[in-house]
């Protein structure tokens, strides 16, 4: 994740991506409390950066910098729990623009711990991406610099 945060500090000088400064374990805490628990690489993502946008990829995040409250990962979880389909033991960290949501589940005892899934807004399935938080993130990575390379 260390290469990935070097990355991802490169891209906001260029201006392709932006970040707050990370939140606390505490404010880590109270969020799984109300959620499930977080993958490692979520946790390094939240200390590190608290939220971030890569190209036109906003992940949620936390903390007082988040710009709206919908944009929390808090907030977006707990609204498409309760108003979107979204099963419960799923916590979401970003809307592709289109409904559909990237999310993993908030239980560390299954098999799938820390894999990224999307929960399609129509049919309200989820759908295995095959990739980790860190993964995904390498990927939006990779369509930023393809894009500005072309």
């Amino acid at each position: 994740m260390d290469d990935l945060v070097m990355e991802i500090m490169t891209l906001a000088q260029r201006g392709e991506a932006e970040m707050g400064s990370g939140v606390s374990e505490q404010e880590i805490s109270e969020a799984e409390s109300l959620l499930g628990s977080f993958p490692p690489d979520f946790h390094v993502y939240l200390r590190t950066f608290a939220w971030m946008s890569i190209g036109s990829s906003e992940f949620f995040g936390l903390g007082p910098d988040v710009e709206y409250p919908s944009m929390l990962v808090t907030q977006a979880t707990l609204h498409e729990r309760a108003d979107g389909g979204l099963p419960l033991d799923m916590i979401t960290f970003l809307n592709n623009g289109a409904g559909d949501l990237a999310c993993f589940r908030g239980h560390p005892d299954t098999d799938d711990v820390g894999a990224v899934y999307w929960f399609l807004h129509e049919t309200r399935e989820l759908e295995a991406t095959g990739r980790t938080f860190t993964e995904f993130v390498r990927e939006c990575i990779d369509w930023v610099l393809d894009e500005s390379n072309s």
